[in-house]
């Protein structure tokens, strides 16, 4: 008994092919290599973005910088945070995000933790990384006192 494709089955295939289609496309105009740029806080971020595998998946490695205290308390300071994270996957929209400790700039344990999240595009990246669960005092409690954005380009 001969089988005919059903057209009921035509716009959910084309659906699910253009999807495909798209998400490979955009995965594969990521360019891979190393790059650098700097935080919102004028400092270094620096990381290399490479294939694994079979089907190969990016990964984001090596990705390095540090945060320090904002000002958006008010006064206050201490050692910068050294955030660093040796491989953080890539997903088929070019994101990425990872939860790691951080240590302080003097080498000593610190004990927070901070979220890395950005986004790659073509040969840009763009991203925040920021510690989980620091806040402010009244009345600026809704603010995180260690918090950056970053920029970066291919090198």
């Amino acid at each position: 008994m001969k089988r005919v494709f059903s057209r009921r089955w035509l716009l959910p295939t084309a659906v699910v092919a253009a999807f495909l289609t798209t998400a490979a496309v955009a995965f594969a105009a990521i360019g891979t290599g190393s790059y650098s740029g700097q935080t919102s806080e004028h400092v270094a971020v620096t990381f290399k973005v490479v294939k694994k595998g079979h089907p190969a998946r990016l990964k984001v490695k090596s990705f390095s910088t540090q945060v320090g205290y904002n000002g958006k308390c008010g006064q206050g300071g201490g050692p910068a945070y050294v955030v660093k994270a040796n491989s953080i996957p890539v997903n088929s929209h070019g994101n990425f995000s990872k939860v790691v400790l951080a240590k302080f700039s003097t080498g000593a344990s610190s004990g927070v933790k901070f979220k890395i999240h950005g986004h790659l595009s073509g040969s840009s990246a763009t991203g925040s990384v920021a510690a989980k669960g620091q806040h402010c005092l009244p009345p600026h409690q809704k603010k995180n006192p260690f918090s950056v954005t970053f920029s970066a380009t291919k090198q």
